[in-house]
């Protein structure tokens, strides 16, 4: 019997979306595509990191900055978002991390209904305005 692949998109492999991918790879109920959307070069190293511990799970596969997988997917996690300042407001936050979204999903047109978990902070916010995205309604 041929079972489905569960196809799941990460954006953003800070400590959070790091955190997600790893415990989705060894994950072995049922066999999975994991896409990590990571666009900085800071993130690196977590990515390396997730490829070396993905060959202990060969029936899950990792990709990396595959959009196509990313248009594909069946769950989307939103973990991408600046860096919290000290001194800064939480609006402020907000506004960066509403631009990261709006770059993530802009112009995309998902070939599923993906259900998009928003973790990036301040939460509340960032979701509301992602559940308002054309291409997610």
């Amino acid at each position: 019997m041929d079972q489905r692949v569960l196809r799941v998109s990460i954006v953003g492999c800070g400590k959070v979306g790091a955190s997600i991918a790893w415990l989705l790879l060894n994950k072995r109920q049922m066999p999975m595509e994991v896409n990590i959307m990571e666009p900085s070069p800071h993130n690196n190293g977590r990515v390396l990191e997730l490829q070396h511990c993905q060959v202990l799970h060969p029936e899950n596969k990792l990709y990396i900055n595959n959009k196509e997988r990313f248009i594909e997917s069946d769950v989307i996690f939103h973990t991408s978002g600046v860096n919290r300042k000290i001194i800064g407001s939480r609006m402020e936050v907000a506004l960066d991390n509403i631009t990261i979204t709006k770059g993530v999903f802009g112009g995309c047109n998902f070939k599923n209904d993906p259900l998009v978990i928003v973790v990036s902070n301040p939460v509340d916010i960032v979701s509301y305005f992602t559940a308002k995205l054309p291409c997610l309604n």
